[in-house]
C-alpha cells in the first residue's frame, strides 16, 4: 500500500490525503486538485517538517480586484 501525504487546503478548512508519488511533484498536486479547486492553480505549494513528517499546505494567492 502506498504512502499518503495529508493536503492543507488554507482558506478552505480542508485536508486532503494524496499519494506520495502525487505529493512529490508541485506540478502534480496541481493537476490533481486543480479540477475541483481551481484556485490551486495559481497558489503557493509550500512543505514543512513537523514531527519527522512532511505537512504540504496550499496557500493561495491573491487576485487582482475588479
Amino acid at each position: 500500500m502506498e504512502e499518503t501525504v495529508l493536503i492543507h487546503l488554507d482558506g478552505e478548512g480542508q485536508t486532503i490525503p494524496l499519494p506520495a508519488s502525487i505529493a512529490a511533484s508541485d506540478d502534480l498536486i496541481r493537476g490533481a486538485l486543480a479540477p475541483f479547486y481551481p484556485n490551486v492553480a495559481s497558489a503557493e505549494i509550500k512543505r514543512e517538517t513537523k514531527d519527522g513528517a512532511t505537512v504540504i499546505s496550499i496557500i493561495k494567492r491573491a487576485g487582482p480586484k475588479g
